[in-house]
C-alpha cells in the first residue's frame, strides 16, 4: 500500500457490520483511543444513508503503520454481539463516501444538533420512562412539550451529548413505549424553541 501520511488522513480503516446503534465512543474503544489518530479533527467518521440513519459502516483513521496493520486483525471480532469486518482503505476512498454526503457532516464543519424530536408520546409519559427508552445513550436535557395549560401533546424533544448518540437514538424509531408506538426525528434547536412553551426554553 501506498504512503497515506502524504494524503493528510494517515492510515485509514473501514468497518463493515456495525450495529446500527453504534456510537463513535464504542467505536474508539474497540481499536483503543491510544492508538487512533491524533493530527485529525475526527478519527472516527460513521457514515449514514440518505435517510440519515446509520449505515453500519464507518471509517478509522490511525495513529500509525504498526498501529493500522494491528487493527487489521480486529477483522470478525465482536462488537455489541456483532462480527465487524475490518479492512484496508484510503483517503480516496473516505473522500468518495464524504462526496456522496454518507459521513456525519457533522464532523466537518457542519452545524446539525444533537437533537430528535419524539411523536406518539404517552400523555402520562415521565422523564424517566424517556430516559429509559434510550437507555445506553448520554441524554443531556429533554422537554416533554405541553400546552399553556399544561396538558402533554405526545411530542417531545431529547438533546444529547454528540451528534453520534443522537444519531444512534433515530434506530429507535417505531419501538415502544408502554403500549405506544414512538416515533424518532431528527430535531433542530429552533424547532425545539419554536415549539417549546416560553418556560421550558434553554
Amino acid at each position: 500500500m501506498e504512503d497515506q501520511e502524504a494524503e493528510g488522513f494517515g492510515w485509514v480503516l473501514r468497518c463493515r457490520g456495525l450495529p446500527y446503534t453504534i456510537t463513535k465512543a464504542e467505536i474508539e474503544s474497540f481499536f483503543d483511543t491510544s492508538v487512533l489518530a491524533t493530527n485529525t479533527e475526527e478519527c472516527v467518521q460513521i457514515t449514514y444513508n440518505e435517510e440519515g440513519r446509520p449505515s453500519g459502516e464507518c471509517f478509522v483513521v490511525m495513529l500509525n503503520e504498526e498501529s493500522y496493520y494491528n487493527a487489521l486483525r480486529k477483522n470478525n471480532e465482536y462488537l455489541k454481539s456483532r462480527y465487524i469486518e475490518v479492512f484496508e482503505s484510503d483517503s480516496d476512498d473516505m473522500n468518495r463516501a464524504l462526496q456522496k454526503g454518507a459521513v456525519n457532516r457533522q464532523y466537518y464543519g457542519g452545524t446539525e444538533a444533537p437533537i430528535v424530536k419524539l411523536r406518539g408520546l404517552p400523555f402520562s409519559v415521565t422523564e424517566e420512562q424517556i430516559k429509559e427508552f434510550f437507555s445506553g445513550l448520554k441524554v443531556a436535557s429533554l422537554k416533554i412539550r405541553r400546552k399553556e395549560d399544561g396538558e402533554a401533546t405526545g411530542e417531545g424533544y431529547v438533546k444529547f451529548s454528540r451528534q453520534d448518540e443522537a444519531t444512534a437514538a433515530l434506530e429507535k424509531h417505531m419501538q415502544k413505549i408502554g403500549h405506544r408506538y414512538i416515533e424518532v426525528f431528527k430535531g433542530s434547536k429552533r424547532e425545539m424553541k419554536e415549539e417549546m412553551p416560553l418556560d421550558s426554553r434553554k
